[in-house]
């Protein structure tokens, strides 16, 4: 369960940086993550948008042996 939760962990991480958002933190498989912080942007709301489905793809991906 630790290797999946790592697993799923990273792949969050990745997508929130790849979309300009800040991780605030991790409660269990919970996100705390930040968009428009601490440089406000016109389009934090659409990244955060982006991020959310790339993330929801990323996830359904990972597979555990």
């Amino acid at each position: 369960m630790s290797e999946l939760l790592r697993t799923y962990q990273n792949v969050v991480s990745q997508q929130l940086r790849d979309f300009g958002g800040h991780l605030a933190k991790f409660m269990g498989d919970g996100v705390m993550a930040y968009f428009g912080w601490p440089q406000a942007s016109e389009d934090a709301v659409e990244r955060a948008l982006r991020a959310s489905l790339e993330i929801i793809a990323a996830v359904a991906k990972i597979r555990t042996a």
